[in-house]
């Protein structure tokens, strides 16, 4: 159910996505990915449709009933992703350090 409602928070906030654009920001397969719209959709809270500047690729975007979801929730993940995301920064500034420093070649 988490995954389903990061699906519909992302919707919410960045407005209609590519099937393989939700694949990266969700960390699914495509396969995982389109069982996961199928639901979503089957339970009225998306719509998929063309992308009308490619015809090969779909759109996904929310419905009324899956935007009352997603505010009627609370966003029990925002916690997790920001500490994920401020210890990444730490990485990766702790890599420019250590990688900085090499020789070059």
């Amino acid at each position: 159910m988490v995954t389903a409602l990061s699906v519909l928070d992302t919707l919410a906030r960045r407005g209609p996505a590519r099937l393989t654009d939700l694949t990266e920001t969700e960390q699914l397969t495509q396969p995982g990915i389109t069982q996961l719209i199928t639901r979503l959709e089957r339970d009225g809270l998306v719509l998929r449709r063309r992308d009308p500047g490619d015809g090969r690729a779909v759109i996904v975007d929310l419905t009324e009933a899956g935007r009352r979801v997603r505010q009627t929730r609370p966003d029990t993940a925002r916690p997790a992703r920001a500490r994920a995301l401020r210890d990444f920064r730490a990485f990766v500034f702790g890599c420019r350090g250590v990688f900085g420093s090499l020789p070059p070649g």
